[in-house]
């Protein structure tokens, strides 16, 4: 085909394909045989059928008739009963150490020792030395403090002797002025009959004067002696106080611990230069321990001094805390409430010498049971009993739901009910002396199901008492 030439669409013929021809249906004999086997196929076929069923019929089983009784679910109860109780309150608190002292330096000085077994974690005993201070500073300022009482003790003695020396001066002055007043008193005899001169009364006049003068004087310097004498003493009584503060001072430097306890922390190193007032050390008492416990406010009516507190661990692996618990009564009750977290916080104290052999550390958070002294008569289920604020009865062979209103929760076990559970609820007067009170309530049961109530105490072990995955079920 050239590049000019065009393409020729044209259609191929298509030729019809030849269709089989039907086949007349044979007339005469043949006819007949045709409907005779086909008659026959069906006859067979129908006989095989009825024969199939005849032998299924024969074979099936036979429904047994079952007892409704036999269906009933099983179910574990415990009889309804009111026990005596004590209203408990629980609370938390963090365990601190009753007596607890941050040791500091009480003057300024350069750590000089420590002794090796003062460490972090060390037990030590009151009295016993932490830190050693250099001691030279203080050793220099009582030696010039005594040297000063020294010298003044000299001055006092060299007060005395010029003292006795005064009073010796003092009677010669008086015996001179004496002497004195005699003279001048014969001039004037003398002056008044005119057989003396003026000259020689104004010698006796003058000498009268001058011995007057020195009876003043050596009386002043006599008189000066007390007042010197206190100066001195109390420049003395000066330097005493700071010999006193010198050794005190110096006693100062072997820094001891005020309470038997552990060491929390050694704050200072050999060399180190430490300012009064600075921290050294903390001791902590491990006995006694004090927990500040905060109850519901609403608590505050019921609980009072003596009440019983139950301390135990809120965390920490169950190998350590188990059965990990203190004892003790209630030591105090703070008279205000917080009106911000709505608490009362109450006071109760642990001592190595009621029985408790490991108390908790300070810093430990618990949780705490106050059990009130009044007791009273309630109805006292398991926890677990509970769902949905309702619990069920078996009543009749049926499962009957009731609602409940929980008035407090307890812990602890009750022996009366043969139950293993430790947490309790005490509800309202919705049962009855007897009632059948289905243990768990895990596994809901409609109202009205039949059940077959087994008592707690007619179980085989523990574990049936504690409401198995198999409980529930229909018994065969």
């Amino acid at each position: 085909m050239s590049d000019h030439e065009t393409p020729d669409h044209t259609v191929p013929e298509t030729r019809d394909e030849p269709r089989p021809e039907r086949q007349p249906i044979p007339r005469g004999p043949n006819r007949l045989l045709a409907l005779t086997s086909r008659l026959v196929v069906a006859v067979l076929m129908l006989g095989a059928a009825i024969a199939i069923f005849f032998l299924m019929s024969s074979t099936k089983p036979v429904v047994q008739e079952v007892d409704p009784a036999a269906t009933r679910q099983t179910v574990i109860v415990f009889e309804a009963q009111r026990v005596p109780v004590q209203r408990q309150w629980r609370g938390y608190g963090t365990a601190e150490a009753l007596y607890s002292a941050d040791v500091p330096s009480r003057v300024t000085a350069t750590v000089e020792s420590i002794p090796v077994e003062v460490r972090p974690g060390a037990v030590v005993t009151k009295g016993q030395l932490l830190v050693q201070l250099d001691a030279s500073d203080f050793e220099r300022q009582l030696d010039i403090a005594q040297q000063r009482i020294a010298e003044l003790d000299a001055a006092l003695s060299q007060l005395d002797v010029e003292s006795d020396r005064l009073e010796e001066r003092l009677v010669l002055e008086d015996s001179d002025v004496a002497i004195a007043q005699t003279e001048y008193d014969r001039q004037v005899r003398f002056q008044e009959r005119n057989v003396g001169t003026q000259q020689d009364l104004d010698t006796a006049e003058r000498n009268l004067i001058t011995a007057k003068r020195n009876q003043l004087l050596t009386r002043e310097a006599a008189d000066l002696i007390g007042p010197r004498r206190r100066s001195l003493e109390a420049q003395k009584a000066s330097q005493q106080s700071q010999v006193n503060l010198a050794e005190l001072n110096q006693q100062r430097t072997t820094i001891l611990s005020p309470i038997d306890g552990v060491l929390q922390t050694i704050d200072v190193e050999v060399g180190e230069n430490l300012a009064a007032g600075q921290t050294i050390a903390r001791v902590v008492s491990l006995s006694p321990i004090e927990v500040p416990i905060q109850l519901p406010a609403s608590s505050r009516m019921s609980v009072s001094v003596g009440d019983r507190v139950i301390l135990e661990p809120t965390s920490g692996p169950a190998s350590l805390i188990d059965g990990l618990g203190w004892t003790t009564t209630i030591a105090r009750i703070a008279p205000e409430q917080d009106a911000t977290t709505r608490t009362l916080t109450v006071y109760a104290d642990l001592t190595d010498e009621n029985g408790n052999a490991r108390l908790p550390a300070p810093g430990m958070f618990l949780e705490a049971t106050v059990a009130i002294a009044d007791v009273e008569d309630r109805f006292v289920v398991p926890r677990r009993s509970i769902r949905q604020g309702r619990i069920q009865v078996a009543q009749d062979g049926e499962v009957v739901s009731r609602a409940v209103q929980v008035a407090y929760t307890l812990s602890g076990t009750h022996s009366g009910f043969g139950l293993p559970d430790d947490q309790w609820a005490v509800i309202d007067d919705v049962l009855e002396d007897g009632d059948l009170v289905i243990v768990n309530a895990a596994t809901r049961i409609a109202d009205g199901t039949l059940v077959d109530p087994k008592p707690v105490n007619e179980t085989v072990s523990k574990a049936s008492a504690q409401q198995t995955p198999e409980e529930g079920e229909a018994t065969p």
